[in-house]
């Protein structure tokens, strides 16, 4: 399994999409319908759920901010991690 592409892919396709339908499609596509998210302070199963709380996070951000993965994507056993951080596009705050 090339977790590094499919965490990618989750960043691009899934947290980078500000257009709702086009996020589901992407989660349809990459997930099964169980899959979960998980956060520092929740988590969520679910296609919907996961749109959802994709949904909640950018309407915190500011609409031009992007995500840019930190470090190489980890994987074991079917789990996968990116961590990311978010902000201006290039990265760099003003």
């Amino acid at each position: 399994m090339n977790y590094e592409k499919i965490m990618q892919a989750n960043l691009e396709r899934v947290f980078g999409e500000r257009d709702a339908l086009l996020r589901i499609e992407a989660i349809r596509a990459h997930y099964a319908e169980d899959a979960e998210l998980h956060e520092p302070q929740r988590s969520v199963r679910g296609h919907d759920a996961i749109s959802q709380a994709v949904t909640e996070l950018l309407a915190h951000l500011p609409s031009d901010f992007t995500f840019t993965a930190t470090r190489p994507a980890l994987g074991h056993n079917g789990f996968g991690r990116l961590q990311w951080r978010s902000g201006p596009p290039g990265g760099l705050l003003p």
